[in-house]
């Protein structure tokens, strides 16, 4: 918060810290993209595959990531969002500059990655192919699985 503050960004930037769902529905709401520069810690320690960026991606925002673990397997690079290599804050600077002036890309991006989500990532469409798939088991239904 203090380099964004020097670098007088603090009017646009926010650093909010745990929030109510419904306060993070109203944050997405208000903002223009998200950004999520996720990196692997020095233990190596990584994130799989962030749930905000779905979230984000679900409220119908262009998202700015990282090649970070699983995250390009959730964002197509140009597609349903930016990707840029961990620790590159050139290249995070750039993704920002390049959707700030180009309203079709945000629009392409924020489209692109909500139909992502809501066609890949549904959980109730999810739990019912699961379903599907344990009932057709062998075995399924007879009372003899294990438990």
């Amino acid at each position: 918060m203090q380099r964004a503050e020097q670098a007088g960004l603090s009017g646009i930037l926010s650093f909010p810290s745990a929030l109510r769902q419904d306060e993070v529905v109203a944050l997405l709401s208000q903002a223009d993209a998200f950004l999520a520069p996720c990196v692997t810690a020095a233990n190596g320690a990584m994130e799989g595959m962030p749930v905000a960026l779905m979230g984000a991606m679900a409220s119908g925002l262009p998202v700015i990531s990282t090649r970070h673990s699983g995250i390009p397997e959730l964002i197509g690079d140009g597609v349903s969002g930016l990707l840029v290599d961990e620790r590159d804050a050139a290249g995070l600077a750039g993704a920002m500059t390049r959707l700030r002036g180009d309203d079709g890309l945000r629009q392409s991006l924020a489209a692109t990655a909500r139909a992502r989500t809501e066609n890949d990532y549904d959980a109730a469409r999810l739990n019912k192919e699961l379903f599907k798939i344990l009932t057709a088991l062998p075995g399924a239904g007879d009372g003899r699985g294990s438990r």
